[in-house]
């Protein structure tokens, strides 16, 4: 039926960028998409340096910029390829395969970007 939504389906759609994480690593690593945003918002962040990244997927740009400016990251997506990229790329971060509209934390973020 033309638009009607369907329901996304997160074991799925991790199982899909599972087979493209390194193809998508090394075209996205170095891309400046996104930065001039993330400079603005990180304007408005005031107090700790805590940042939550939703569909982290490999890391790259966005996680570099926010560890140079001294962030504890944790990083969520629902690929495990990608979080094993991610993993590697910043081991200095915390990863995890879950699915942002489910997962459950105590811990609270200075700055949640997605």
């Amino acid at each position: 039926m033309p638009g009607k939504a369907t329901k996304m389906n997160p074991k799925e759609l991790g199982k899909k960028y599972d087979k493209i994480a390194q193809w998508w690593h090394e075209k996205h690593h170095d891309s400046l998409y996104g930065l001039k945003q993330l400079e603005l918002a990180l304007k408005f962040v005031s107090g700790g340096r805590s940042a939550l990244d939703v569909g982290c997927g490999a890391g790259g740009r966005i996680i570099r910029k926010l560890e140079d400016q001294g962030f504890v990251i944790t990083g969520v997506d629902v690929s495990g390829e990608m979080i094993t990229l991610a993993i590697q790329n910043h081991p200095n971060g915390t990863f995890y395969v879950k699915d942002i509209c489910t997962w459950e934390t105590e811990i609270k973020f200075n700055l949640i970007i997605a």
